[in-house]
């Protein structure tokens, strides 16, 4: 695959286009309803509001039922209570376009309408990384993708509906008063969340998310790969959705080892904001001391750390 534009924060890259932390200011979500309205969604409420675009109607449902099961997970096993802050908007590349200056396709959280944006059909940057990995997937991801959707696009466009739940982990480390010092784990711990979430109430998509970001790490040979370059940023989407891949591997270790027990020492052990941002070694020796694996892991897949 050839390198793409430099993707700096969208996507699964941070909270979103505002931080979940931030006040509103001047945005709301009404001013967002009304630019929506005007330009022809139709609404509906599973649990959550959702906007979509006419024609979307049984996607959006499917996912605004999703999206309100998600929070009553994280209610009832974390203590979050995110209703009725969130709500999604499917949408086409023109009404997407009305809302945000962000790039069409890359699923985010925009903290101050509280509304997360999901592209109405499976299209952008993250479905261009997933689709050529067909070709050359193992056998293993592409049996999983086969029994569950019978074909390798309808794989991937199930893979960016989940990345819906990534959206989602990145407010609720916000509730949890969790501060990641570095990005990489940032992004780690949205994931660990989203991936909780789907091993205790949607095995198939745990399977499915599994199987997507191994034929990833087998296929595609990123440019940048340690974890000083993913926190110095900059990097193409091919490589920030590899190295969102890479970090699934140590997310279903600490699962099968720990469940949601690992998030919950975090509280405690990343309650205060750090600045400076620590080296990576640094980092990955203090979750060391919560869940032993992390510098071996990190070895393995990113290179040694800086000293």
């Amino acid at each position: 695959m050839t390198a793409r534009a430099l993707v700096v924060a969208m996507g699964w890259i941070l909270p979103g286009l505002v931080s979940a932390q931030s006040p509103a200011t001047s945005i709301s979500r009404d001013s967002l309803a009304h630019v929506l309205l005007r330009s022809g969604v139709d609404t509906a409420t599973m649990g959550v509001l959702v906007y979509y675009a006419r024609g979307s109607e049984s996607h959006a449902r499917e996912l605004g039922t999703m999206l309100a099961e998600n929070l009553r997970y994280y209610r009832d096993s974390l203590g979050v209570d995110l209703d009725p802050d969130l709500a999604l908007a499917l949408v086409d590349s023109v009404q997407w376009r009305l809302a945000t200056k962000r790039t069409f396709g890359l699923p985010f959280y925009h903290g101050g309408y509280r509304v997360l944006f999901l592209p109405s059909t499976p299209i952008g940057p993250d479905a261009e990384a997933f689709l050529p990995l067909e070709s050359r997937a193992p056998a293993a991801s592409m049996a999983t993708v086969q029994r569950q959707h019978r074909s390798w696009s309808k794989g991937v466009a199930r893979m960016l509906d989940l990345i819906l739940l990534h959206e989602v982990g990145h407010v609720v480390v916000g509730r949890l008063k969790i501060e990641p010092p570095n990005r990489w784990f940032n992004e780690w711990l949205a994931t660990s969340l989203a991936y909780s979430f789907m091993r205790s109430e949607h095995l198939d998509d745990a399977q499915l998310w599994d199987a997507m970001c191994n034929a990833d790490l087998a296929v595609y040979t990123p440019q940048h790969r340690t974890l000083a370059d993913f926190e110095r940023g900059g990097l193409a989407n091919d490589d920030y959705v590899w190295y969102e891949s890479a970090f699934q591997p140590r997310v279903r270790a600490i699962y099968e080892a720990h469940g949601l027990r690992f998030i919950r020492a975090l509280r405690t052990e990343f309650g205060t904001a750090v600045s400076p941002p620590p080296a990576p070694a640094e980092l990955l020796a203090r979750l060391d001391r919560v869940a032993p694996g992390f510098k071996d892991w990190a070895a393995r897949t990113f290179g040694d750390p800086p000293r």
